[in-house]
């Protein structure tokens, strides 16, 4: 939309043989970049999926911001909110699961 701001879309879909309901998923968000003064590399984003599967459905949102440390080592931080979803070892619903998450990366 503009050098900072940036929306995303996808989706898919999958039939298997043998079972009834077809999956699929689709996600959306938003990314901006240089949130903050002075860290013109910097991203913060969220974002909202929904899968469809034979096992139940998942509503899930995602927030994360990625801070460059130098030119080639970044570290984000990342939290993801599973509103609901299937519990495949129970068969019963996960719901309000809270994910944290801490990712570095080094590139070179």
């Amino acid at each position: 939309l503009t050098p900072r701001l940036g929306v995303f879309g996808r989706a898919g879909f999958s039939k298997t043989e043998g079972v009834s309901p077809t999956s699929y998923a689709a996600s959306t968000g938003i990314r901006l970049t240089s949130p903050l003064f002075g860290r013109p590399k910097d991203r913060l984003g969220v974002g909202y999926s929904f899968q469809r599967e034979a096992a139940g459905d998942e509503h899930l949102a995602e927030a994360y911001y990625n801070m460059f440390l130098t030119d080639h080592l970044s570290v984000s931080g990342d939290v993801q909110w599973l509103f609901s979803g299937p519990d495949q070892v129970t068969g019963k619903t996960n719901r309000d699961v809270i994910i944290p998450g801490l990712r570095a990366v080094v590139s070179f």
